[in-house]
């Protein structure tokens, strides 16, 4: 059996399913044995996944973005050498910038103005985050996470909506103790 966008049985006909849960409550339904302890998530654990997804997403992106940008620079032998890349002082050397020809510094500006959006885009999906989680059915779980060490609001919440709550063996402590 495998678990994807498609669930299919070997002994049986293949099935298509789009939601996750669907995927969830079919492999519980077909090999209700080996599985012991399953959650079907409900459709607002869903969406928090997704959001958890585009926010991984636009992190991917800005990263990108302002790679882009050291490259063109790095291209142009512009190096920053004062220290770490997207700091206050280095964003003061970025804007000091300048080239002689007119398209570079079009080139320059849009990936500017590129990773400017970027960095927008990932912080409201942040917020909306950091919205929805207190009416989230997982809220104490990502609380719960955020009590290890370590473990910021964002890790507990992608932990919590990728994986969900950590199952103990039977007789032993909570897992989520700190």
């Amino acid at each position: 059996m495998a678990l994807g966008g498609t669930l299919a049985m070997s002994a049986g006909p293949s099935y298509e399913l789009r939601q996750p849960h669907q995927i969830v409550a079919a492999a519980v339904n077909a090999v209700p044995a080996r599985i012991v302890n399953a959650t079907v998530p409900d459709v607002v654990h869903d969406t928090v996944r997704d959001l958890v997804r585009a926010r991984e997403a636009a992190a991917d992106d800005l990263r990108r973005k302002r790679q882009q940008l050291l490259s063109f620079l790095l291209r142009h032998g512009r190096i920053y050498e004062n220290g770490a890349h997207w700091t206050l002082a280095h964003r003061h050397w970025l804007a000091r910038q300048s080239f002689e020809h007119t398209e570079q510094q079009i080139v320059f500006q849009e990936k500017i103005d590129a990773i400017e959006d970027a960095a927008q885009r990932l912080h409201r999906l942040d917020d909306q985050l950091r919205a929805v989680v207190p009416t989230w059915s997982m809220a104490r779980v990502v609380e719960a996470y955020q009590a290890m060490r370590g473990a910021s609001f964002l890790v507990a919440v992608i932990f919590a909506a990728e994986i969900g709550d950590v199952p103990c063996q039977a007789g032993e402590p909570s897992c989520l103790q700190p």
